[in-house]
């Protein structure tokens, strides 16, 4: 998005479908972080996330249903150290993307990283807790601060969440996640390193 003099404001990301002409963007000077960093965490985990967690679903669809009831409860008393993959649905501009979380969990105290494709936006740190089949996180993005509240059950979280912007009215959506791999971060894993938006869409 360029203003009268040409020069660059915002990036457009997505249209609100019902809306006539309604575009939205991402300002200027959230861009700018973006370009100057540059971190080491690859991207194959967070890319291989979606794909495998959709085939994990469809192989495991029917043994869901023959699983003893005894089990449901199971997953929740356990580390939720791992790897997830979803959809993230934001309400408010009626847009759903993809996105995958790698965490540790310590004790309940959770810490990895967010990766979100496009069109919406919010990777990098994050940080939480969980508690039996409660669990909540916060993502610090160049876009604002990102908090997700949701529940365990099944090997899956599923919840809502909201975006706080600095200048700019908040934002809210819901998300669904489902755990593709067992494995966590890496040992010499720093939360700093997290992927940033421009590198999730590279």
């Amino acid at each position: 998005m360029l203003n009268s003099s040409g020069e660059m404001v915002g990036v457009a990301t997505f249209q609100f479908e019902r809306g006539q002409n309604l575009n939205f963007a991402v300002a200027a000077e959230h861009i700018r972080p973006l370009l100057d960093q540059h971190f080491q965490v690859s991207l194959a985990e967070f890319q291989s996330i979606v794909k495998e967690t959709q085939e994990t679903k469809r192989s495991a669809g029917t043994v869901e249903a023959v699983e003893p009831r005894s089990q449901d409860i199971q997953p929740t008393m356990q580390p939720m150290t791992g790897q997830f993959g979803g959809i993230v649905h934001n309400q408010s501009a009626n847009v759903s993307a993809e996105f995958g979380i790698v965490v540790q969990d310590d004790g309940g105290t959770l810490s990895g990283c967010m990766g979100v494709r496009q069109p919406l936006f919010g990777s990098g740190p994050l940080i939480g807790l969980e508690a039996g089949s409660e669990v909540s996180f916060v993502v610090t993005s160049a876009i604002g601060k990102i908090t997700f509240n949701g529940q365990r059950r099944d090997g899956s979280v599923n919840g809502k969440y909201s975006v706080e912007h600095q200048g700019s009215p908040n934002e809210d959506g819901t998300f669904t996640l489902s755990k593709a791999k067992s494995e966590g971060p890496r040992n010499d894993f720093v939360p700093a390193n997290c992927p940033t938006d421009a590198e999730m869409n590279n």
